[in-house]
């Protein structure tokens, strides 16, 4: 069969550094476009997931606002105060209590309410009794914000009794603004807007106050620039509130694409004269080096980057052939670097440094799929959060390195006495969860006092002292039918009750939240079904 190639190396030569230039310029545009691609969808994503972050941490604000109020409608010293105030007129000593005994409260606005609207304590918070006067609904036993000028409220309700007599509402706020401002400091190159009746009255940019708002697909022009924006849903508010959206400008990214581009376009002119030149100079040519060469673009071509030994400098084509191997070489060094900084990034990601235990990213990502399966296998969910008592005077009297040692050691424990299809967390500070999924609704606090005893048993050595450490363990249990919107929040909220129950019972024992009625019902409709199978 007669070749269709041309006879001479000149043409061959010709119609090869035309397929490379070719091959060349769709590699560039089809990285050009991908790079494309995928920068749009990673800031895409970087927005989505801040905007869902910023929920997450209204959300957890909310719950720590409802628990903050409820343990002070419980304390028995503000009811035994505030029926004192209620029957004798003589409200300063609730005051007093409120500001000494309750200052602990973080950044709080504190306001008790009597029965008959009346404020009892704390008269001065004109701003805070200003915007419960503006809340239309019952402000009872309830979580709700409030917007006010420049100022988001997160305001919490809670009835107070004693002797069955309710006597009024506990009413704490806090300044969310602030918050968001602090977490916004944490995402670069973004903003929040703050918008009413499609204006914005606040933003992180204060030149884009007063600025028309109306997005379409998530898209909006402010002054000379163009937004993508994602919307900020506040949890559990019913009342008309203004909007809170979070955005990044696009015309940087746009520039930074267009610039991109010329630099692409910049790349295919140099690749292409570069292989002209090399064409030219190698138009001699000679049949071995060639063929060796050729062979060598071709796997390349194919994607794949060959082992190339260098071979004696005897003519250009020669060097043109160590100077391709010595960039495979590199490529392939380079590949293997990138290859291995990305799966230290990604374990990172999900990983406590300290003790190598996962922390909350990944037990929001794995969360979702936990259920899934325990709803398909009919089983449930069981969580323990293990909090080590006194670590602070551990951390106060033998140094920051003995409280380091003390939470490494106590993750040995924990991964040590559980199983291997567990998952162990460190929430932060000296707090630890386990999240299993089991059939047994007793098997939870079976492992949580293996821990308790296992941590009694272990000694700390550092620095020639000897410690010892225990450990308070909450336990609770959800079942497959469970709520799936709130499910991850109301099962640590009861397994944080059952720990709170624990530090206060006198510390160094486990305490389990009392759900045990629903969990036996779920254990005996289980084993009814398997012995039906």
């Amino acid at each position: 069969m007669k070749s269709i190639l041309p006879r001479t190396y000149r043409s061959r030569l010709i119609i090869y550094a035309l397929l490379l230039i070719s091959f060349l310029a769709a590699t560039l545009i089809y990285s050009f476009q991908y790079a494309r691609n995928r920068i749009l969808e990673e800031s895409n994503a970087y927005l989505s997931n801040a905007a869902r972050i910023y929920q997450l941490e209204l959300e957890e604000h909310r719950a720590e606002q409802l628990n903050y109020v409820r343990l002070l409608s419980q304390e028995t010293r503000l009811q035994e105060y505030l029926y004192l105030a209620l029957t004798q007129g003589d409200h300063k000593p609730l005051q007093r209590l409120l500001n000494q005994t309750f200052s602990w409260l973080p950044a709080m606005q504190r306001l008790v309410i009597g029965r008959d609207g009346q404020i009892i304590s704390d008269e001065n918070n004109s701003l805070l009794a200003h915007q419960l006067s503006n809340q239309p609904a019952s402000t009872s036993g309830a979580a709700f914000f409030q917007f006010d000028k420049d100022t988001l409220t997160l305001i919490a309700t809670e009835p107070v009794y004693y002797r069955g007599q309710r006597l009024g509402t506990m009413v704490l706020g806090r300044n969310i603004t602030q918050s968001l401002s602090r977490w916004h400091e944490k995402i670069a190159d973004s903003d929040l807007f703050v918008v009413d009746n499609k204006r914005v009255i606040f933003s992180t940019k204060s030149a884009l106050i007063g600025a028309n708002f109306s997005p379409e697909n998530n898209h909006v022009s402010l002054g000379t620039d163009i937004y993508r924006v994602f919307k900020i849903k506040l949890p559990n508010n019913n009342h008309h509130l203004p909007e809170i959206w979070h955005g990044a400008t696009e015309t940087r990214l746009i520039q930074t694409l267009i610039h991109q581009g010329q630099r692409t376009l910049l790349l295919l002119v140099i690749g292409i004269c570069v292989i002209l030149i090399a064409g030219f100079v190698v138009i001699r040519g000679f049949n071995k080096p060639l063929n060796r060469l050729l062979a060598m673009t071709h796997e390349v071509t194919e994607g794949q980057l060959p082992k190339v030994e260098c071979i004696p400098t005897h003519t250009e084509l020669d060097v043109l052939y160590n100077n391709f191997a010595d960039m495979i070489e590199a490529l392939r060094d380079k590949q293997n670097e990138i290859n291995r900084v990305q799966q230290e990034l990604q374990m990172s990601a999900i990983t406590d440094t300290l003790t190598g235990l996962y922390n909350r990213r990944h037990l929001i990502d794995i969360f979702p799929k936990l259920q899934a399966q325990a709803r398909r296998d009919n089983r449930i969910i069981t969580a323990i959060i293990c909090d080590l008592d006194h670590f602070k005077q551990l951390n106060d009297r033998y140094g920051h390195l003995a409280g380091d040692q003390a939470l490494r050691d106590f993750a040995k424990i924990l991964t040590s006495q559980s199983r291997g299809n567990d998952f162990i967390y460190r929430l932060g500070g000296e707090e630890f969860l386990i999240l299993s999924l089991s059939s047994d609704p007793h098997g939870a606090a079976t492992l949580a006092e293996k821990i308790r005893s296992a941590t009694c048993e272990h000694l700390i050595t550092h620095k020639g002292h000897i410690i010892n450490m225990t450990v308070s363990c909450g336990v609770s249990s959800m079942l497959p039918t469970d709520d799936a919107e709130h499910s991850l929040n109301n099962l640590l909220t009861r397994t944080d009750r059952a720990l709170y129950q624990a530090k206060q019972s006198g510390r160094n024992q486990v305490r389990v939240y009392n759900n045990v009625e629903d969990l036996s019902s779920f254990q005996k409709r289980s084993e009814d079904m398997r012995s039906a199978l």
